[in-house]
């Protein structure tokens, strides 16, 4: 209930040194705001600019500004806790979306890197075997080529696909 304080001698169930604490920054209306039943806040009005006592029909007035107060902070908390949800919900989507990308990367890198470690190994298997020592060199370096060739290739299917992920995350 606005709390209205002037003239001082009404009754308002305040201690006199609140009063007088009141009456010496020139408070002539308290109006409180609740919000879902708590005290949230204070709003201190001072004289009005026709020096008149607030009448009833400011205390109606006051009474309006206090529940319009208190939708007002209720409207920020609720926006405040929309915001925050809205945010969390932004962070999940972001995080199943990095899942995805993971994975996509994942699986378009391993294949290729799979393919290279194979080459790699039956190349090296390939040199061991007798066949090789009896080769020319020019015969030795087409085989390597060949190789090299096969194992660049992946190299470059992992650079495209890495390429194509970072235009993807671009904004």
């Amino acid at each position: 209930v606005p709390l209205i304080l002037s003239p001082f001698d009404v009754d308002t169930g305040l201690r006199a040194d609140i009063k007088l604490e009141l009456r010496r920054n020139k408070i002539e209306a308290i109006v409180p705001i609740f919000l879902e039943g708590k005290l949230y806040g204070v709003l201190l009005l001072g004289k009005k600019k026709s020096d008149d006592a607030y009448s009833k029909e400011d205390e109606a007035l006051l009474y309006t500004l206090m529940d319009e107060a208190a939708m007002f902070f209720l409207s920020a908390k609720l926006l405040k806790e929309a915001t925050r949800s809205n945010l969390e919900l932004g962070q999940r989507m972001k995080m199943t979306a990095v899942t995805k990308l993971a994975r996509g990367v994942h699986h378009e890198v391993r294949n290729p890197l799979h393919e290279i470690e194979l080459s790699a190994k039956a190349t090296l298997e390939e040199f061991t075997h007798p066949r090789w020592k009896s080769m020319s060199q020019q015969d030795l370096a087409r085989e390597i080529d060949g190789y090299l060739a096969n194992i660049l290739s992946k190299v470059g299917r992992i650079k495209d696909s890495l390429g194509r992920f970072a235009r993807f995350a671009r904004p």
